[in-house]
């Protein structure tokens, strides 16, 4: 009984780890949604039936950006991918309240300076 304790905590601990290496770039559509939604009904105190939509939401852009990203051959994907984050920001304006609308954007904003803040120090 010991034994077997053991081996299903190797295994768990293997499957943990392999899955904490897994690149971002690997990781399906839902799970990519899973971890945006979950931060999203965090930040935003979403409920059940919009955690939902957002989840569903987040499936669909995930899944165009997959795309986006997988064409090699896309000249330009900057202007694909602004296309997509308009398609997402006009899906959330319809699930979201004004008030969880407007503090998405000022996340989103926030998460945008510390990119750039990031990248100038980087140049340093």
């Amino acid at each position: 009984m010991k034994m077997k304790k053991i081996v299903v905590l190797g295994l768990f601990l293997v499957a943990a780890y392999t899955s904490r290496g897994q690149s971002w770039k690997d990781k399906s559509p839902e799970e990519k949604s899973r971890y945006y939604t979950r931060q999203m009904a965090e930040d935003l105190a979403l409920d059940d039936s919009v955690i939902l939509k957002i989840f569903q939401i987040n499936v669909a852009v995930s899944k165009k950006f997959d795309s986006l990203y997988a064409d090699k051959n896309n000249p330009n994907p900057r202007k694909g991918a602004a296309l997509i984050y308009q398609f997402r920001n006009e899906a959330y304006r319809e699930v979201l309240t004004t008030k969880q609308y407007l503090k998405f954007e000022d996340m989103e904003r926030e998460r945008r300076e510390k990119r750039v803040k990031e990248k100038a120090d980087d140049k340093k």
